[in-house]
């Protein structure tokens, strides 16, 4: 049986309407949304990504650079006594000492001619730190030297020979229990402070630390950026004279900066052995700091997307180190790409 249909009448037209707008809908689905391809399989195919694992030695260039903090610039300033791994010594300066005092029973400034008594007050930093040993558990002993006269007033090799029983200038004992109060006094020879103050000469103090058992040992001591030494010594009986730290070298009074933080520092009088042929170092003390630049090949960077990366490194381990429990942390900083360095990190 023949039929005609009239494609004219309005409910055949709202038909096509309805079913082109219904295969429009579809299009955009798939359109909107590719990756979900397990919910809808039938408009939206399941999309095939391959991930793939690739090994490449794309290490450009790994300096290990030490010598950090700058000498000035620690906080705080570390006084070590760990046998063979580490020993530090701490120098505070003052390089400038007023001949005169105000003297109280006469009208006049009096010209220091005598010292009844002279002290170092140093302050502890005995906040507790994770990987950082604590206070000592042991009694220590702290000795002062007279280190002025070095040739070059920063520089280990000058400074080291001078801690010598010549020059002892002062020494005191620590019972554990004293070191948690934060601030510790240090007696100096009263002799030595009068001929720096008459002779118009530079007070440097070295400090090193001798723990009374001979176990490893230190103290963190507060820098000229927070609290500071102090010297405090008695031109007479009833009159003290305080005098903060100071530093006049370098001699160009343009560098305030650098002058501030050479009032203090740190020197190592000896540290674990200098890493070997082929490796790179981080940590210790003064600290190693390693940069690494990475050139990625181009056909990976060009063709492909990086969805994650990992950094192999194989430990040496220093097993005859003071700390060799403690943790390790690595800290990366990324630089951003440029010009000569496709992708670099440190």
């Amino acid at each position: 049986m023949n039929r005609r249909f009239d494609f004219r009448s309005g409910w055949v037209s709202r038909l096509l309407i309805l079913g082109g707008f219904a295969a429009a809908v579809s299009v955009a689905a798939c359109g909107e949304k590719l990756e979900a391809g397990a919910a809808c399989p039938l408009l939206c195919p399941q999309q095939d990504v391959q991930l793939k694992d690739t090994t490449i030695d794309a290490i450009a260039v790994d300096s290990t650079l030490s010598g950090f903090p700058i000498i000035g610039e620690e906080g705080p300033l570390l006084l070590a006594a760990r046998g063979d791994t580490l020993d530090t010594r701490v120098i505070f300066r003052f390089d400038s000492i007023s001949k005169t005092f105000p003297n109280p029973t006469t009208p006049a400034d009096s010209f220091v001619t005598h010292i009844d008594s002279a002290m170092l007050r140093i302050v502890l930093d005995t906040t507790t730190r994770a990987g950082a040993p604590s206070l000592p558990k042991t009694p220590v002993t702290v000795e002062l030297y007279d280190v002025d006269g070095a040739a070059s007033d920063t520089v280990a090799a000058d400074l080291l020979p001078l801690f010598n029983s010549s020059r002892l200038i002062g020494t005191k004992t620590f019972a554990p229990e004293s070191l948690t109060k934060d601030t510790l006094f240090l007696p100096v020879d009263q002799a030595t402070v009068l001929g720096k103050i008459v002779n118009g000469q530079h007070l440097r103090v070295g400090l090193r630390l001798r723990p009374v058992d001979g176990t490893s040992t230190q103290l963190r001591i507060q820098s000229s950026a927070t609290a500071g030494a102090v010297l405090r010594f008695k031109p007479a009986t009833d009159t003290a004279v305080t005098v903060s730290l100071l530093s006049q070298t370098p001699a160009d009074s343009t560098l305030s900066q650098l002058r501030g933080d050479l009032a203090d520092y740190v020197i190592t009088a000896n540290n674990l052995a200098v890493r070997t042929g082929n490796t790179i170092a981080v940590g210790g003390f003064p600290a190693n700091r390693t940069y690494m630049r990475f050139d990625m090949p181009s056909h990976i960077v060009d063709s492909s997307t990086v969805v994650r990366a990992t950094l192999y490194l194989t430990q040496s381990p220093m097993r005859n180190s003071a700390s060799a429990t403690d943790s390790v942390a690595i800290y990366p900083f990324a630089i951003p790409p440029g010009p000569f360095s496709p992708i670099s990190r440190a």
